[in-house]
């Protein structure tokens, strides 16, 4: 998930907290504006969805009364990002749905280290499969 993706999930919540034509009024755009930085409005040239700047996000967060960085940042509780929101892919769907299984705080930190360490083992994997196959093609040789 990137920085935009994350944006556009907190934006979402602003727009529940005080309504998308009132948030862009007082972000000094027009809703239509809002709509297409909250939805991710595709580049007519490159056909990818546009970006937030930060100097926009800034214009957010201060028309929505909250600390500029707000949009940056993944929130917990009443503002944690759900399977509905529109930023996520459906494997990301998936994976959050099975990570709130996890109850506790402890539980989900324990269930982050063990990913991140079955990620870095994944990518030694992969790496020392690489050298491995470097080193055939030098020598030759094929096991």
């Amino acid at each position: 998930m990137d920085i935009d993706q994350i944006r556009r999930i907190n934006l979402c919540d602003l727009e529940k907290m005080h309504g998308a034509s009132a948030l862009a009024k007082k972000a000094g755009m027009s809703p239509a504006q809002f709509y297409n930085l909250r939805d991710g409005a595709k580049d007519s040239k490159t056909g990818k969805p546009r970006g937030m700047r930060k100097e926009t996000a800034w214009k957010l967060e201060d028309a929505a009364g909250v600390k500029r960085g707000y949009l940056d940042i993944l929130h917990a509780g009443e503002n944690a990002i759900n399977k509905e929101s529109p930023a996520l892919s459906e494997l990301d769907r998936d994976l959050l749905d099975q990570f709130h299984r996890f109850k506790t705080d402890r539980q989900q930190i324990e269930i982050i280290g063990y990913v991140k360490g079955k990620a870095d083992e994944l990518a030694k994997s992969k790496s020392s499969q690489n050298t491995r196959q470097v080193s055939q093609k030098k020598t030759g040789t094929n096991n």
